[in-house]
Protein backbone atom coordinates (compact mmCIF):
# COMPACT_ATOMS: atom_id res chain seq x y z
CA UNK A 1 0.00 0.00 0.00
CA UNK A 2 2.64 2.15 1.19
CA UNK A 3 4.74 1.72 -2.27
CA UNK A 4 1.01 2.85 -4.29
CA UNK A 5 1.23 6.05 -2.71
CA UNK A 6 4.36 6.64 -3.06
CA UNK A 7 4.10 5.89 -6.86
CA UNK A 8 1.37 8.43 -6.59
CA UNK A 9 3.42 10.95 -5.03
CA UNK A 10 6.44 10.55 -7.35
CA UNK A 11 6.80 13.19 -10.10
CA UNK A 12 8.75 10.32 -12.12
CA UNK A 13 6.68 9.99 -15.51
CA UNK A 14 6.09 6.18 -15.36
CA UNK A 15 3.38 7.23 -11.52
CA UNK A 16 1.89 10.16 -13.42
CA UNK A 17 0.57 7.31 -16.07
CA UNK A 18 0.21 4.71 -13.87
CA UNK A 19 -2.40 7.26 -11.87
CA UNK A 20 -3.75 8.51 -14.99
CA UNK A 21 -4.76 4.88 -15.77
CA UNK A 22 -6.50 4.20 -12.07
CA UNK A 23 -8.23 7.34 -12.88
CA UNK A 24 -9.25 5.89 -16.19
CA UNK A 25 -10.21 2.85 -14.55
CA UNK A 26 -12.74 4.29 -11.91
CA UNK A 27 -14.31 6.59 -14.48
CA UNK A 28 -15.22 3.45 -16.63
CA UNK A 29 -16.48 1.71 -13.18
CA UNK A 30 -18.57 4.68 -12.40
CA UNK A 31 -20.17 5.18 -16.26
CA UNK A 32 -20.82 1.38 -16.07
CA UNK A 33 -22.79 1.96 -12.64
CA UNK A 34 -24.40 5.04 -14.06
CA UNK A 35 -25.77 3.48 -17.26
CA UNK A 36 -26.72 0.73 -15.57
CA UNK A 37 -28.74 2.74 -12.84
CA UNK A 38 -30.77 4.54 -16.14
CA UNK A 39 -31.03 1.28 -18.25
CA UNK A 40 -33.12 -0.28 -15.04
CA UNK A 41 -34.93 3.25 -14.43
CA UNK A 42 -35.71 3.36 -18.16
CA UNK A 43 -36.73 -0.17 -17.93
CA UNK A 44 -39.26 0.35 -14.90
CA UNK A 45 -40.98 3.78 -16.31
CA UNK A 46 -41.62 1.42 -19.19
CA UNK A 47 -42.90 -1.05 -17.17
CA UNK A 48 -45.19 1.09 -15.25
CA UNK A 49 -46.13 2.64 -18.72
CA UNK A 50 -47.53 -1.05 -19.89
CA UNK A 51 -48.97 -1.64 -16.12
CA UNK A 52 -51.38 1.54 -16.78
CA UNK A 53 -52.53 0.81 -20.04
CA UNK A 54 -53.73 -2.74 -19.14
CA UNK A 55 -55.03 -1.40 -16.12
CA UNK A 56 -56.85 1.15 -18.26
CA UNK A 57 -57.91 -1.52 -21.04
CA UNK A 58 -59.11 -3.75 -18.14
CA UNK A 59 -61.11 -0.99 -16.59
CA UNK A 60 -62.73 -0.02 -19.39
CA UNK A 61 -64.00 -3.53 -20.74
CA UNK A 62 -64.95 -4.16 -17.33
CA UNK A 63 -67.16 -1.46 -16.91
CA UNK A 64 -68.44 -1.94 -20.77
CA UNK A 65 -69.32 -5.57 -19.62
CA UNK A 66 -70.57 -4.77 -16.79
CA UNK A 67 -73.20 -2.71 -18.17
CA UNK A 68 -73.94 -4.75 -20.65
CA UNK A 69 -74.48 -7.57 -18.57
CA UNK A 70 -77.17 -5.56 -16.29
CA UNK A 71 -79.08 -4.90 -19.47
CA UNK A 72 -82.64 -6.68 -20.47
CA UNK A 73 -84.27 -6.50 -23.92
CA UNK A 74 -87.94 -7.61 -24.25
CA UNK A 75 -89.61 -7.26 -27.36
CA UNK A 76 -93.53 -6.30 -27.76
CA UNK A 77 -96.45 -6.80 -29.72
CA UNK A 78 -100.22 -5.67 -29.70
CA UNK A 79 -102.22 -8.14 -30.65
CA UNK A 80 -105.85 -7.45 -32.31
CA UNK A 81 -108.54 -10.19 -33.54
CA UNK A 82 -111.12 -9.62 -36.32
CA UNK A 83 -113.70 -12.08 -37.27
CA UNK A 84 -114.35 -13.53 -40.79
CA UNK A 85 -116.97 -13.74 -42.83
CA UNK A 86 -118.14 -17.14 -42.74
CA UNK A 87 -117.87 -19.40 -45.22
CA UNK A 88 -119.13 -22.19 -46.41
CA UNK A 89 -117.26 -25.79 -47.45
CA UNK A 90 -118.60 -28.21 -49.68
CA UNK A 91 -117.97 -31.86 -48.00
CA UNK A 92 -117.59 -34.70 -50.24
CA UNK A 93 -121.20 -36.14 -49.85
CA UNK A 94 -122.72 -32.89 -50.94
CA UNK A 95 -123.44 -31.38 -47.31
CA UNK A 96 -122.43 -28.22 -46.40
CA UNK A 97 -120.37 -26.98 -43.10
CA UNK A 98 -119.98 -23.51 -42.03
CA UNK A 99 -116.87 -22.38 -40.39
CA UNK A 100 -115.77 -19.46 -38.13
CA UNK A 101 -112.74 -17.93 -39.46
CA UNK A 102 -110.77 -15.51 -37.29
CA UNK A 103 -107.38 -13.19 -37.81
CA UNK A 104 -105.03 -12.61 -35.28
CA UNK A 105 -103.02 -9.42 -36.00
CA UNK A 106 -99.04 -9.47 -33.96
CA UNK A 107 -98.18 -5.13 -34.93
CA UNK A 108 -94.14 -5.30 -33.59
CA UNK A 109 -94.28 -2.04 -31.24
CA UNK A 110 -91.13 -0.51 -29.83
CA UNK A 111 -89.70 -2.74 -26.91
CA UNK A 112 -88.06 -2.37 -23.36
CA UNK A 113 -83.78 -2.03 -22.80
CA UNK A 114 -83.27 -1.68 -19.40
CA UNK A 115 -80.20 -1.66 -16.86
CA UNK A 116 -77.00 -1.04 -18.39
CA UNK A 117 -75.99 2.10 -20.76
CA UNK A 118 -78.79 4.24 -21.42
CA UNK A 119 -80.38 4.73 -24.86
CA UNK A 120 -78.26 7.97 -25.62
CA UNK A 121 -74.90 6.05 -24.86
CA UNK A 122 -75.28 2.81 -26.25
CA UNK A 123 -78.42 2.81 -29.06
CA UNK A 124 -79.43 -0.48 -28.92
CA UNK A 125 -83.03 -0.64 -28.63
CA UNK A 126 -83.92 -0.37 -32.38
CA UNK A 127 -81.06 -2.63 -33.62
CA UNK A 128 -82.85 -5.32 -30.62
CA UNK A 129 -85.82 -4.75 -32.35
CA UNK A 130 -85.14 -5.38 -35.78
CA UNK A 131 -82.86 -8.39 -34.85
CA UNK A 132 -85.61 -10.09 -33.10
CA UNK A 133 -88.40 -9.65 -35.84
CA UNK A 134 -85.72 -11.11 -38.49
CA UNK A 135 -85.63 -14.56 -38.91
CA UNK A 136 -88.29 -15.00 -35.31
CA UNK A 137 -91.35 -13.29 -37.26
CA UNK A 138 -93.45 -16.36 -38.72
CA UNK A 139 -95.14 -16.00 -41.87
CA UNK A 140 -99.12 -15.66 -41.98
CA UNK A 141 -100.13 -18.60 -40.31
CA UNK A 142 -103.02 -20.92 -40.82
CA UNK A 143 -104.01 -22.89 -37.78
CA UNK A 144 -107.63 -25.09 -39.49
CA UNK A 145 -109.50 -21.88 -39.67
CA UNK A 146 -107.73 -18.81 -37.97
CA UNK A 147 -105.33 -16.75 -39.20
CA UNK A 148 -102.36 -15.71 -37.68
CA UNK A 149 -100.53 -12.40 -38.93
CA UNK A 150 -97.84 -10.99 -37.74
CA UNK A 151 -96.00 -7.51 -39.25
CA UNK A 152 -93.00 -5.46 -38.18
CA UNK A 153 -91.45 -2.15 -39.66
CA UNK A 154 -88.42 -3.39 -37.81
CA UNK A 155 -85.50 -3.92 -39.88
CA UNK A 156 -81.79 -4.74 -39.66
CA UNK A 157 -79.42 -4.87 -42.52
CA UNK A 158 -75.69 -6.09 -41.31
CA UNK A 159 -73.67 -6.31 -37.90
CA UNK A 160 -74.63 -2.64 -35.80
CA UNK A 161 -71.83 -1.21 -34.30
CA UNK A 162 -71.49 1.90 -31.84
CA UNK A 163 -68.14 3.69 -30.44
CA UNK A 164 -68.22 5.29 -27.24
CA UNK A 165 -64.97 7.02 -25.95
CA UNK A 166 -64.35 6.46 -22.21
CA UNK A 167 -62.19 8.16 -19.54
CA UNK A 168 -61.76 5.41 -16.57
CA UNK A 169 -60.68 5.69 -13.38
CA UNK A 170 -57.89 3.16 -11.34
CA UNK A 171 -60.79 0.82 -9.98
CA UNK A 172 -58.11 0.90 -6.28
CA UNK A 173 -57.14 4.88 -6.16
CA UNK A 174 -60.00 5.84 -7.84
CA UNK A 175 -57.84 8.51 -9.90
CA UNK A 176 -58.26 8.96 -13.53
CA UNK A 177 -55.78 6.93 -15.30
CA UNK A 178 -55.57 9.98 -18.19
CA UNK A 179 -55.51 7.40 -21.09
CA UNK A 180 -59.40 7.74 -23.18
CA UNK A 181 -60.36 4.55 -24.21
CA UNK A 182 -62.15 3.94 -27.48
CA UNK A 183 -64.84 1.01 -27.10
CA UNK A 184 -66.87 -0.22 -30.52
CA UNK A 185 -69.80 -2.41 -29.46
CA UNK A 186 -70.67 -4.91 -32.46
CA UNK A 187 -74.44 -6.20 -31.90
CA UNK A 188 -74.07 -9.14 -34.22
CA UNK A 189 -76.65 -10.25 -36.97
CA UNK A 190 -77.09 -13.67 -35.89
CA UNK A 191 -80.18 -15.61 -33.90
CA UNK A 192 -77.80 -15.85 -30.75
CA UNK A 193 -77.92 -12.21 -30.50
CA UNK A 194 -73.65 -12.52 -29.59
CA UNK A 195 -72.24 -9.02 -28.43
CA UNK A 196 -68.53 -8.26 -29.72
CA UNK A 197 -66.63 -5.86 -27.78
CA UNK A 198 -63.48 -4.27 -28.17
CA UNK A 199 -61.40 -1.58 -26.08
CA UNK A 200 -58.47 0.24 -27.65
CA UNK A 201 -55.81 2.73 -26.24
CA UNK A 202 -57.27 6.04 -28.14
CA UNK A 203 -53.60 7.48 -28.60
CA UNK A 204 -52.13 3.63 -29.31
CA UNK A 205 -54.41 1.39 -30.92
CA UNK A 206 -51.80 -1.54 -30.52
CA UNK A 207 -53.39 -1.72 -27.52
CA UNK A 208 -56.20 -3.64 -27.06
CA UNK A 209 -58.82 -5.82 -25.63
CA UNK A 210 -61.88 -8.11 -26.70
CA UNK A 211 -64.84 -9.69 -25.17
CA UNK A 212 -67.57 -11.54 -25.98
CA UNK A 213 -71.13 -11.88 -24.58
CA UNK A 214 -73.64 -14.41 -25.28
CA UNK A 215 -77.49 -14.49 -24.86
CA UNK A 216 -79.52 -17.53 -23.31
CA UNK A 217 -82.32 -18.72 -24.69
CA UNK A 218 -84.01 -16.13 -26.89
CA UNK A 219 -87.87 -16.42 -27.18
CA UNK A 220 -89.65 -17.72 -30.13
CA UNK A 221 -92.62 -16.42 -31.36
CA UNK A 222 -96.24 -17.77 -29.67
CA UNK A 223 -99.70 -17.33 -30.53
CA UNK A 224 -101.68 -15.46 -28.03
CA UNK A 225 -98.26 -13.55 -26.39
CA UNK A 226 -97.53 -9.95 -26.18
CA UNK A 227 -94.13 -9.89 -24.73
CA UNK A 228 -91.46 -11.65 -25.06
CA UNK A 229 -88.38 -11.62 -23.22
CA UNK A 230 -86.38 -10.41 -20.71
CA UNK A 231 -83.62 -11.08 -22.94
CA UNK A 232 -79.59 -11.08 -20.87
CA UNK A 233 -76.54 -11.37 -21.87
CA UNK A 234 -73.33 -13.21 -20.20
CA UNK A 235 -70.00 -12.50 -20.42
CA UNK A 236 -68.36 -15.53 -22.53
CA UNK A 237 -64.68 -14.59 -22.53
CA UNK A 238 -62.39 -11.46 -22.42
CA UNK A 239 -58.85 -11.86 -24.42
CA UNK A 240 -55.90 -9.54 -25.89
CA UNK A 241 -55.42 -11.75 -28.83
CA UNK A 242 -57.94 -10.46 -31.63
CA UNK A 243 -60.26 -13.79 -31.94
CA UNK A 244 -60.47 -15.03 -35.81
CA UNK A 245 -63.75 -15.73 -35.82
CA UNK A 246 -65.36 -11.99 -34.93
Amino acid sequence: MGSIRGKLRSQRGASILLALLFFLVCAMVGASVLMAAASNAGKSRSSREEQQKYLTLSSAMQLVCDELTAAEYSAEFVRTKTEEVLKTIVTENGSYSVHDYYKYYYEQKSGSYTGGFSENVLPMLNTLDGLFAKGRLPVTEIKNSDHYIYNSSFTVSGDQAVELELAVTDPDSGTGLNLPVKVTVVLKQDPAFRIYVTARLADDESHSMYAELICGTVPQIEAGKTTYGPIKWTLSQITRKEPTTW
